[in-house]
């Protein structure tokens, strides 16, 4: 009896540790403030915010994102929550906008679209940055 016991638990245990959710492949996302001005993000679903990331002079966010099972993919897109929209207010005097659409994307006041991989710079297998430049700042709409 105590060996069919010691047989059993030793295949829960086997079929506990082969049934785990599957690995999970992360990348990170920085985007970091590199300009003299604060800058805030505000991200869309629907017509509605649903973000608000406001970064002060040389401060960074970071968003996750990761490929395997529940997971939405490595990519910018996932890493900031899947957003349609995105924009950017510099010192709350210009603004940037990105509406992502596929193909469609249009861009204002910005030459690259922050929810796709392309604008972001490659450090190594798991990270990737974008850094706000005064570029940016100065293409920025004013309003």
């Amino acid at each position: 009896m105590k060996k069919l016991q010691l047989i059993a638990y030793a295949i829960f245990t086997l079929l506990t540790f082969s049934c785990g959710g599957g690995t999970k492949d992360y990348a990170y996302y920085h985007l970091a403030n590199g300009t003299n001005y604060d800058v805030s993000m505000k991200f869309y679903k629907y017509d509605s915010m649903y973000n608000n990331i406001s970064l002060a002079v040389g401060q960074s966010y970071t968003g996750s994102a990761y490929s395997g099972e529940g997971g939405c993919g490595r990519t910018a897109y996932c890493a900031l929550d899947t957003p349609d929209s995105l924009v950017i207010i510099f010192d709350d005097n210009r603004k940037a906008k990105i509406i992502w659409n596929g193909d469609n994307t249009s861009l204002g006041g910005i030459d690259k679209n922050l929810l796709s991989d392309e604008a972001y710079t490659i450090e190594d297998n798991e990270n990737y940055r974008y850094v706000f430049t005064e570029q940016d700042y100065d293409n920025a709409i004013e309003f």
